[in-house]
């Protein structure tokens, strides 16, 4: 989603048709975008932003072990109006 090269962090992003949900995809595909931002990119740091109303996104980063840091207050402009967003982060030194 975003990449600050300087700083070594990571932004994943995810959107999933309705019909695709609840079988593992997101999940799969972040632990391997993970995988290769810390090994292969040396990232040190992975972040994933969720709308505050969406749980089943929200699930995501708690079930990779992500911390939870706190809301973005309005920080995304979806459909008409703008969400807060809730912000997990993972450490390279978190999975050591």
């Amino acid at each position: 989603h975003k990449i600050d090269g300087q700083n070594k962090i990571a932004e994943v992003g995810y959107w999933v048709a309705e019909e695709t949900q609840g079988k593992g995809i997101v999940t799969a595909s972040c632990k391997s975008l993970i995988n290769h931002a810390f090994h292969q990119l040396q990232f040190n740091r992975i972040e994933i932003k969720c709308a505050a109303e969406n749980a089943k996104s929200q699930k995501i980063p708690e079930r990779l072990g992500f911390t939870f840091e706190g809301v973005i207050r309005q920080g995304e402009w979806i459909g008409n109006r703008f969400v807060d967003l809730k912000q997990y982060s993972l450490l390279r030194e978190d999975l050591l």
